[in-house]
């Protein structure tokens, strides 16, 4: 019985989830805060403009932040703060408490990116393939059919 080979993932031109997330969550970012840079309302409550200014190039900036491969954890814990607070903003007014669970779901979706892209998932990813890379060369010498075959 032949032994299957996993296909090469080089070879695979799918991008990862966490980008394709990261990516979308960008966009609505740039997106949010340049429509609260564009616009002149002040926020809602006892604030005034300079929160709602604030708030407008924190989610511009974090957004493009979140499309670097280095700074998407942080981005992400940046947006992360101020998805909470819109979260409850809409929680504790009572008119508005329809935007709750939009704000919840991107809170979701901006610790798991943060997840995904810390540092430690990404050398425990790196160490992974390197051991499967070393794995398969050592297999691959054993067998006869790599570099080394004639060391046996």
């Amino acid at each position: 019985m032949g032994s299957r080979r996993r296909p090469d993932r080089r070879s695979i031109k799918v991008p990862p989830a966490w980008r394709i997330a990261a990516g979308a969550l960008a966009g609505f970012f740039v997106a949010m805060g340049t429509a609260k840079l564009s616009s002149y309302r002040p926020a809602p409550g006892w604030f005034g403009e300079v929160p709602w200014v604030l708030i407008g190039w924190t989610e511009v900036i974090g957004g493009l932040m979140l499309l670097s491969r280095r700074l998407v954890s942080q981005a992400a814990a940046i947006l992360a703060v101020v998805a909470a607070g819109a979260a409850v903003g809409f929680l504790l007014d009572s008119e508005s408490r329809w935007g709750l669970i939009p704000a919840l779901a991107i809170l979701a979706g901006l610790i798991l990116v943060g997840y995904a892209r810390r540092p430690g998932a990404l050398l425990r990813a790196r160490l992974l393939r390197a051991v499967e890379r070393y794995a398969e060369a050592e297999q691959d010498r054993w067998r006869g059919t790599g570099v080394g075959a004639t060391d046996r």
